[in-house]
């Protein structure tokens, strides 16, 4: 992470890019989006999915997915909260109450048991879900620096 890093390029066609700066590729699959708030220079990439649509019955609650600025949702990766709304009078919780703590890295791959509360600076992989690591205290610092170096190198081709 450094003036030396790559460019990271894309084909400009295969992505969208909105007026708060985010990225978001047409491969991508968002469902529900006027659930889903995305604060800003954050990258959605290819085949990764966003699951706006599922989200608990309760009166007033419309954003199921929110996202600070310069969050990365990797290739392949999926984001759905803990429940859907269906035409009646139950509701279906997949996952249900998983918390994921600030500053948690979750590896690819995981599936996180219902239950599960990730603590922040932990990391956790594995099916099921388990904590395989600590992080250490300047991980915040660092992950803003990445994450925003990582966006300033993602440039059209």
């Amino acid at each position: 992470m450094g003036a030396f890093d790559p460019i990271i390029t894309y084909d400009k066609a295969a992505y969208i890019e909105t007026e708060t700066g985010n990225k978001v590729s047409r491969k991508a699959l968002i469902t529900g989006a006027t659930n889903i708030v995305v604060a800003g220079k954050s990258i959605i990439c290819a085949s990764s999915i966003l699951r706006g649509d599922l989200r608990r019955s309760t009166a007033g609650q419309h954003v199921v997915i929110s996202m600070g600025r310069y969050c990365v949702i990797g290739e392949g990766a999926v984001v759905r909260p803990p429940g859907k709304i269906y035409k009646g009078t139950f509701t279906f919780y997949p996952g249900k109450f998983v918390v994921i703590k600030d500053l948690a890295v979750i590896e690819p791959g995981t599936v996180l048991p219902e239950g599960t509360v990730v603590s922040s600076l932990s990391v956790w992989a594995g099916n099921p879900g388990h904590m395989v690591g600590d992080l250490p205290e300047t991980h915040q610092e660092m992950m803003e620096n990445k994450c925003k170096a990582h966006y300033q190198r993602f440039r059209p081709a």
